[in-house]
């Protein structure tokens, strides 16, 4: 198959997206789709992880850079901007004390 077949196949099925949960370590991988935003996907990642959002979360790419101002944008425009192209997200939560 041509380079050219293979993106449209996954463009069809939707992208593979990776969410690690900092705070365990723990990670999950599922296909969303092109049209998810940003927002949807974190949700997502946190069922699957079986975690809850705490107060001070943050969703960057895995490479540490924050992506919270990009929340509202799907899939396609973050690859459209070649941001976290890879789709290997991380939720850092901020760790509490006693």
């Amino acid at each position: 198959m041509t380079e050219s077949v293979e993106r449209e196949k996954e463009h069809d099925k939707g992208p593979v997206v990776e969410v690690r949960y900092l705070n365990t370590n723990e990670e999950t991988k599922f296909h969303a789709s092109w049209h998810d935003t940003l927002r949807h996907v974190w949700d997502e990642g946190y069922k699957k992880l079986g975690e809850t959002r705490r107060e001070g979360d943050e969703f960057q790419c895995q490479d540490g850079g924050s992506l919270m101002e990009h929340l509202g944008l799907t899939l396609e425009q973050l690859r459209e901007r070649h941001i976290c192209v890879e789709r290997r997200f991380a939720i850092r939560s901020t760790t509490g004390g006693a």
